[in-house]
């Protein structure tokens, strides 16, 4: 067994990658391990969520991320996107990042 391929065994999510990886149909949901962080930590500052509606993952993943933020309370800034294709986040997020880094802290502050 290789080293990667050893590395890749370990926990239950390095496994999914390597089936991944490896052409299995195994779907891994990435989302959950997020989620479960929210769940399991606090976090002062404030949550930039970028995202569109026309998006597959928008039903199946953002509205629940955007209602377990809001439950806990979370600081949430939200942009809707609108676009179809989840490699189109490279024509807003730059934007958000700029506008960030340009505030009087860099901090958005």
């Amino acid at each position: 067994m290789s080293k990667l391929n050893f590395f890749l065994q370990e926990t239950l999510e390095k496994r999914a990658v390597f089936k991944a990886m490896a052409g299995e149909n195994e779907k891994y949901n990435y989302n959950h391990l997020l989620l479960q962080s929210i769940e399991e930590n606090h976090f002062d500052g404030e949550i930039y969520l970028q995202y569109s509606e026309l998006e597959e993952i928008y039903k199946t993943q953002i509205c629940e991320l955007i209602q377990i933020l809001g439950k806990k309370e979370y600081k949430l800034s939200k942009e809707n996107g609108m676009y179809n294709e989840h490699l189109d986040t490279r024509i807003f997020f730059p934007k958000y990042l700029t506008k960030t880094f340009n505030t009087v802290d860099g901090n958005g502050v």
